[in-house]
């Protein structure tokens, strides 16, 4: 991940759901600035299937020493500094002095990836029986997610330049399997939209590996969902809030539809209440990771508060929920005065 995360060439991989807020500022800024009042946008959303199963195995081995010569040739490093306590440290370039870090070459991690372990000695067990598997990745293998994400750059990376001349009509990012891409024309040049409309059928059908597919999902010209975050562009701004996904069968059915393991544990076990107390902190942080503006803020607390009410939280729950509020933000402070 040290190595994916080094490439320093915008891509349009995210390595966390929190990035894709200041994603989105920065390409909408990009792409209002085109044609000004006149931009008109078309949002594009799907999933990424067969990521694992159907790749074979040269393309993703390919595609790993693609990433790794080319960190090379731009950072000029050929080692990796891997610390055994805090991850958080790991870095290009060898490490000195560092008593509790390794450092790996490039050639090693290439190697071992890729020749010895992870692809190419993928077995499994069926009926008694001992397979080797010889497409596609292992499912479960703790290299497995890194690597798929590997050959989505380095598809995505051969797209970007095929388009080169094009690229301040589109842009796009992706979250593992989640892709989102949004065109912008000029609404008084019906060329600029065939233009951006033929973009997003390069993007459906020529930018992954054939065996890779994107199957579409829903969207409007102005609006998309990412993950748990509801993204819209009209009237030259641009909006993001937090969106429950249990909020629309909560007001179609009263019911909700998701319900997690950290949901069940949260009622039970010995550390129910430091798992209750983790759940909120992490949405809260969510919300706000979402949250574009103070109205955004406030409908998505509205969102939350309607899904911990079904849940049947305490009431203390939401005494805290609120001081949390107040603290990272001074929305609720204007609201409560």
């Amino acid at each position: 991940m040290t190595c994916v995360k080094a490439l320093n060439f915008f891509h349009t991989n995210l390595f966390s759901p929190l990035e894709a807020l200041p994603t989105m500022k920065l390409l909408y800024l990009q792409l209002n600035n085109m044609f000004g009042s006149e931009s008109s946008y078309i949002s594009f959303a799907a999933d990424v299937k067969e990521m694992y199963d159907w790749l074979p195995q040269n393309d993703i081995i390919n595609a790993i020493e693609w990433v790794l010569k080319t960190i090379e040739r731009k950072s000029r490093r050929s080692y990796v500094t891997v610390f055994c306590k805090e991850r958080k440290k790991n870095r290009l370039g060898k490490s000195y002095y560092a008593e509790d870090s390794i450092s790996f070459s490039f050639k090693m991690i290439f190697k071992v990836s890729c020749t010895c372990f992870q692809i190419k000695n993928a077995f499994f067990v069926l009926n008694g029986k001992v397979f080797l598997q010889l497409l596609g990745l292992p499912q479960g293998g703790p290299g497995s997610p890194i690597f798929s994400m590997v050959v989505c750059i380095y598809y995505e990376f051969q797209f970007r330049c095929s388009i080169y001349d094009y690229l301040w009509f589109l842009s796009f990012f992706r979250y593992f399997d989640d892709l989102r891409a949004v065109v912008v024309y000029k609404s008084s040049d019906i060329t600029t939209k065939y233009l951006v409309q033929d973009l997003l059928h390069q993007l459906q059908h020529h930018t992954y590996h054939p065996s890779m597919k994107l199957i579409l999902e829903e969207a409007s010209n102005n609006t998309f969902r990412f993950l748990e975050g509801k993204f819209s562009m009209a009237d030259s701004k641009l909006s993001c809030q937090w969106f429950s996904k249990n909020f629309e069968s909560l007001e179609a059915t009263g019911k909700l539809k998701f319900i997690t393991s950290q949901d069940y544990f949260s009622y039970s076990g010995n550390k129910k209440k430091i798992i209750r107390a983790a759940t909120i902190s992490g949405r809260l942080t969510t919300l706000l990771g979402y949250s574009f503006t103070d109205a955004d803020i406030i409908q998505g607390f509205g969102f939350l508060i309607s899904e911990l009410f079904a849940r049947y939280y305490q009431k203390k729950v939401y005494i805290y929920i609120y001081i949390y509020m107040c603290v990272y933000t001074y929305t609720f402070m204007y609201i409560y005065h």
